[in-house]
């Protein structure tokens, strides 16, 4: 998993990656990511928060769009999660504008759980590979 915080005005704050070792649906690895995400930002003490995420199936769950059984335990966690914040809204963002989210992803695979604070990672993973 991969999260990016930045400001309202898009200045970047933090970078993190997660690891699980855990093997599921697609659908419901996006619905942990964005479950994650808000985790975070709680344990960050934010109080107004934008998730964005390129998981269509999960934003269209969580607002109430569609509905996939297989999500409802983790989306009525991301449903009281955001019921948390003094503002949350969890929006689609298309995959084309989340590459740094997906590097950290992948990263995650070579690092397992990291967290940069006023910096971004390498987008060269390689600098992390050890033999």
């Amino acid at each position: 998993m991969g999260c990016i915080i930045k400001d309202h005005n898009q200045v970047f704050s933090l970078a993190a990656c997660r690891r699980e070792l855990v093997q599921v649906e697609v659908a419901v690895g996006e619905a942990m990511a964005v479950r994650w995400g808000l985790t975070l930002a709680k344990d960050l003490n934010l109080e107004k928060i934008v998730i964005k995420s390129d998981a269509k199936v999960v934003v269209d769950c969580v607002n109430g769009l569609s509905r996939m059984v297989a999500l409802d335990p983790v989306i009525v966690d991301i449903k009281e999660s955001l019921s948390s914040f003094m503002f949350a809204s969890l929006l689609f963002h298309s995959r084309s504008c989340n590459t740094q989210a997906h590097n950290l992803a992948r990263l995650a695979h070579f690092v397992g759980s990291r967290t940069w604070v006023d910096e971004f990672p390498s987008e060269d993973i390689s600098t992390f590979v050890t033999d």
